[in-house]
This record gives structure tokens, C-alpha cells and sequence, in this order.
């Protein structure tokens, strides 16, 4: 099957031409094909995803659109754990903003995406949710910390990985991958409902990023965002 473009999607979602469901249900089939060897979505959360398909705002700029979301920013429904065995349990009560705010756009979030055991690594291995892979070779890792997001999308599973980035989190794994990455400024997506494994680090702070699979989708999810980004230029 083709995989369709970010702004193919949200285009077509917006013209009725195919509808949220026909959407999730390719991203949910590609997942199944790859799971096995990528192990990327590590919270897939599809049949949540069914009913936001049913509420979506199908004018919305980013209408139907699959996205994956670090493991360390809350999704209602879904666990917070930073790979760590002794955070497995609590659930997630509330979205995190930037989860709210792409949502509103249309956005339909398909899971959580693995992250390393606390972020510390440029590699995604953990001992609660094991290793995710290289999209186009099993024996080398996807990079990280944002790994599982770049793998998404370099793999076809989503057109949109939500990541964060302090030190390279989103950049590194998407050049590992092939794919493009936007870290905007810390005013413009923050890092709001992001668990901070760093608390008394406030020199730099972590601030939310982007992945898609080319410069014109980050372009289109950007100006869709109010980035002050003209996607046609």
C-alpha cells in the first residue's frame, strides 16, 4: 500500500475524499506489519484513536492525521513510565498541551513511542519496554531519545512523531532515520506535561519538537500550528 503524505492526508480528510477512520486503519496495519522488527509504538493505543476519529475536526489543518507521542508526555489512558520498572502502573489522567493543542488541529494520537530508560541515552533500550530498532536494519538502532518517534515515521507507521529534545533528542534520531525534525523555540510548543528527569536542571530545559517524514511537512504542520511559517513559500 502507498503510504500517504502528512498533507496528502489532511487534504484528502478535508475534502471527504477518504475520512479519519480510513486513515487509522492503514496506520493500524502498518503497525501490525512492523511491530515485530521495530518495536517502536510501545503503548498502541488504537482503539482510544477510533473515538478521537469520531470527534475529529475534519476542516482542521492537520485533519486525520496518525501521530506518535514521546513516552514521557502525558496521554490520557496511557502510562508515563520513562522505562523505568518502578513507574509502571499510574495512568495518565489528562493530556499534555501539546497533545490538546495538536488535537484541536485534527491531529489523532495512535500510542506512546519508546523512548531510553530516562532519556539519558542517544539509543532507545529499555528494561519495561525492550529495544526499538532501525526501520531498514534490525542489528543498529533508530538513535534517541526521541528514537521511537523517528522510527514511526521513517517506517510509515505515523506521518507525525511528538518528541523532545535538550541535546540533540529529536535532531539525532531523525537524521539516523532519514526523516526531518523542527526543535522550535521553548516559547512556542514548551514541554508542558512532560515528565522532567532533570528537575534541578534549569539551564537549558527540554522543549517539544517535531518529526515528519519531509521539510514541506514540518513546514505544513508548523504553519498549522501558528509557528508564523507560510508552508506555501
Amino acid at each position: 500500500m502507498r503510504q500517504r503524505s502528512l498533507v496528502e492526508i489532511a487534504r484528502s480528510v478535508q475534502s471527504k475524499s477518504i475520512n479519519p477512520q480510513q486513515v487509522l486503519s492503514e496506520s493500524y496495519h502498518r503497525f501490525a506489519e512492523t511491530h515485530d522488527g521495530l518495536n517502536a509504538l510501545v503503548q498502541p493505543h488504537y482503539h482510544k484513536a477510533k473515538d478521537v476519529c469520531l470527534k475529529v475536526d475534519t476542516q482542521g489543518p492537520l485533519a486525520g492525521v496518525p501521530a506518535s507521542i514521546k513516552e514521557c508526555f502525558e496521554v490520557q489512558g496511557l502510562q508515563t513510565t520513562l522505562g523505568i520498572t518502578s513507574r509502571c502502573g499510574p495512568i495518565d489522567s489528562q493530556d499534555a498541551p501539546i497533545v490538546k493543542r495538536l488535537k484541536s488541529c485534527g491531529v489523532v494520537p495512535v500510542g506512546k513511542s519508546n523512548i531510553p530508560q530516562a532519556m539519558y541515552l542517544h539509543e532507545t533500550n529499555n528494561p519495561v519496554w525492550g529495544r526499538t530498532n532501525h526501520p531498514e536494519n534490525q542489528e543498529r538502532g533508530p538513535g534517541g531519545s526521541s528514537g521511537g518517534d523517528a522510527a514511526l515515521v521513517a517506517a510509515g507507521v505515523v506521518s507525525l512523531g511528538v518528541g523532545n529534545d535538550l541535546a540533540g533528542s529529536v535532531r539525532q534520531p531523525a537524521h539516523a532515520c532519514g526523516v526531518s525534525a523542527l526543535l522550535p523555540t521553548s516559547s512556542v510548543l514548551g514541554n508542558g506535561g512532560a515528565c522532567n528527569t532533570m528537575p534541578n536542571f534549569s539551564v537549558v530545559s527540554s522543549r517539544a519538537g517535531l518529526i515528519t517524514s519531509t521539510i514541506a511537512e514540518l513546514k505544513h504542520v508548523a504553519s498549522s500550528l501558528d509557528f508564523g511559517v507560510n508552508a506555501e513559500k
